[in-house]
């Protein structure tokens, strides 16, 4: 259960903090570097050994054997869910790993490659976080050995998905409504926009972005804790529910 607390609660708080988070405590930068960007980063980071142990743990389990798609099996036992698993899970892992040997070639901010290397970075992200989700829904629905009832299990998947879009779909509203409302600012928030000036991955830079709205939104950051929440709580009724 190592791999589904890292998949469902820090890789997606993580995700979700460089997502919505970044105009919180805009004024406070520890070690250059905004508050959002640490929770990114320590999230993610924190995610990346329990992966790597619980993969470690799985081919123990297995006596070192690939249970992937091989020419060396059949079609049909190449299409079973254990090897689909199985391979959607390691592109999952992979993608985990390359994650931040990626963000290692980070280019500046004022750099022509900068969007290059944002895309990549999101749309890998985005990827590894679908492609988990579709692993632990082909466990929770095949692998009926290893649970109590798997039709629960199932049944807990799917909500949280429904609520993970759901909960995307207002982070969104709610960031739009505070994008259209007015930006009041006091003269001491004016000075401490002049005195700090971050790129779009939270570390202090010399040029000032565009700012169109910098005041944080406290119901965003509320939903946040609130999914990461309930995003302990779905691992935690996994786990109740293993066959043992």
């Amino acid at each position: 259960m190592l791999m589904v607390f890292s998949w469902l609660v820090l890789i997606a708080s993580g995700v979700l903090a460089a997502r919505y988070l970044r105009d919180h405590f805009a004024s406070s930068a520890p070690c250059g570097l905004k508050w959002w960007f640490h929770l990114h980063r320590t999230l993610n980071l924190l995610a990346l050994p329990f992966i790597l142990v619980s993969t470690l743990l799985i081919f123990i389990a297995k006596d070192w054997t690939w249970q992937g798609p091989s020419v060396n099996h059949s079609a049909s036992a190449n299409l079973s869910p254990g090897s689909v698993h199985s391979m959607v899970g390691t592109i999952a892992i992979l993608v985990a790993v390359l994650q931040p040997l990626l963000a290692l070639l980070r280019c500046q901010p004022d750099t022509g490659a900068r969007p290059i290397f944002n895309w990549t970075h999101r749309s890998l992200g985005i990827l590894g976080f679908v492609l988990a989700i579709i692993a632990i829904l082909i466990a929770a629905n095949s692998f009926v050995s290893i649970w109590a009832d798997a039709s629960w299990c199932l049944g807990v998947m799917i909500f949280y998905i429904v609520v993970a879009i759901l909960s995307i779909a207002l982070f969104e509203v709610l960031t739009h409504l505070k994008n259209k409302a007015p930006n009041k600012t006091t003269a001491m928030e004016m000075r401490n926009r002049t005195s700090h000036r971050y790129d779009d991955s939270g570390r202090v830079i010399s040029s000032p972005p565009k700012i169109i709205n910098s005041r944080p939104l406290y119901g965003v950051a509320a939903l946040y804790l609130l999914f990461a929440l309930f995003s302990l709580c779905v691992t935690a009724l996994l786990i109740v529910m293993l066959s043992v």
